[in-house]
């Protein structure tokens, strides 16, 4: 069965609990198969593998893109990521799909301050595997570690 990329992502930030993939993977006008999304995702994971190896393990949102949900969320933030980074993570809260542009970083340090200059309180890493491990959260004024 053929929809738009924006559906299966929607469907699958639901089942996953989330994806992140690179934008340049996006085909956001025609109707594709499940198993090609899957497909970009799994490219997009072989890409954050090598950039764990690189130690680039740091993933921040950008301000520009937060609250971004439903289809006009997922245009801003796809309009964001493919003028930057070129990254697009997705998760689901609360009976809604939220869209973010995200950034990669090689350092702890440089995620640490350019997340608080993007006003995030929350960053993901990632694993030498390229998979999602866990965030840090900024609260009363220090970093913790999930």
């Amino acid at each position: 069965m053929k929809k738009k990329m924006y559906v299966w992502l929607c469907e699958i930030a639901e089942e996953k609990n989330g994806f992140t993939l690179l934008s340049s993977m996006i085909n956001d006008q025609s109707l594709v198969e499940k198993s090609e999304v899957e497909k970009a995702i799994s490219n997009s994971k072989e890409v954050f593998k090598e950039r764990a190896k690189e130690g680039r393990k740091y993933f921040c949102a950008f301000i520009d893109t937060q609250n971004s949900f439903g289809l006009s969320g997922f245009k801003r933030a796809l309009e964001v990521s493919k003028s930057s980074e070129m990254i697009l993570g997705g998760w689901a809260n609360e009976g809604k799909v939220y869209f973010d542009s995200i950034h990669n970083y090689f350092t702890l340090k440089a995620a640490k301050e350019n997340c608080l200059r993007e006003s995030q309180l929350e960053f993901a890493y990632f694993n030498d595997f390229g998979e999602f491990e866990g965030t840090y959260k900024f609260e009363k004024e220090k970093w913790s570690k999930d």
